[in-house]
């Protein structure tokens, strides 16, 4: 049999004796052997171009290749299709066929093929890794690692863990911890840059408390144990300032109090005398009318 390369990555296809179907040397892809009808078509095209050749010289042009009913013949008259050498219901041509649709891509295209190798084949492990190409908009599979569509949760993603062979599922399964990896410097990043975006819009105790929280959630990226320090400082600072400015204004309203106070006690008393000035005055008087004078008369 001759040398397959694969058709995903180029790597090197090899067979078990007896079996039709590879396994790529490089990337661990199965692909099934076109064998002798491969073989036979590049025989045929090049028969038909030394036919070609020879015909355009006029120099030892070799009838046989060309002879009336022959498949050179009827090649070269162009009524041979690849169609009728190559089965194109086969799974591997129509994988064969969605992964050159992915590498232009072409998803929603490919997306169809690979749903037709999925029915003849229901655990196809290239079926389920090309779904989940077309899912994430890649063309190359060694792009899943930085795709931002590519999940743990991608149904397409756990079939290709579940029905690959050992070198698919471990390559897949480091492209998802590189994107996890991804997603966690992004989501600090974030995080980070939402901390200072806080303290710069308000200036406020609370923003300083929000601020302090994100920082010290991220450990050690970037320099946040260093800023969340300054931001408990910052906190300690404002917090020693409200207290001191709550302590003067209750100590200005006690303060406050004392005198209004005061004046209130002491505008009673003034009341209270003036009270008594009045009433005694009054007494004196009635007694003066009432018993003083008319004893004197």
């Amino acid at each position: 049999m001759a040398e397959s390369r694969c058709k995903i990555c180029g790597g090197e296809i090899r067979f078990k004796p007896g079996s039709t179907v590879g396994i790529c040397s490089s990337c661990g892809a199965s692909q099934s052997a076109q064998g002798s009808a491969d073989e036979r078509i590049i025989k045929m095209y090049e028969s038909v171009g030394q036919y070609l050749k020879e015909d355009d010289t006029g120099i030892g042009k070799d009838d046989s290749h060309a002879a009336p009913g022959s498949e050179t013949a009827e090649l070269y008259n162009g009524n041979i299709n690849a169609a009728n050498v190559i089965d194109e219901s086969s799974v591997s041509f129509l994988l064969e066929k969605a992964f050159l649709l992915i590498e232009d891509g072409a998803f929603k295209e490919a997306d169809r093929y690979l749903d037709g190798a999925l029915k003849k084949d229901p655990v196809n492990a290239d079926a389920y890794l090309g779904k989940l190409m077309t899912d994430c908009h890649v063309r190359f599979r060694k792009d899943l690692k930085t795709s931002q569509f590519f999940s743990k949760s991608n149904v397409n993603y756990l079939k290709t863990i579940r029905f690959g062979n050992q070198t698919l599922v471990h390559e897949l399964k480091e492209y998802a911890e590189c994107v996890e990896k991804e997603y966690e410097h992004q989501s600090k990043e974030l995080d980070y840059l939402l901390a200072f975006n806080e303290i710069r819009k308000t200036n406020t105790l609370d923003a300083y408390k929000y601020a302090f929280e994100l920082l010290t959630k991220l450990g050690d990226y970037r320099d946040s144990q260093e800023q969340a320090r300054i931001c408990k400082e910052k906190i300690e600072e404002i917090t020693a300032l409200q207290e001191a400015t709550r302590l003067r204004v209750t100590k200005e309203a006690e303060e406050q109090r004392i005198v209004e106070e005061n004046v209130t006690n002491r505008r009673s008393r003034i009341i209270a005398i003036i009270t008594f000035i009045c009433a005694s005055a009054a007494v004196i008087y009635f007694s003066f009318i009432n018993v003083i004078l008319p004893a004197f008369r």
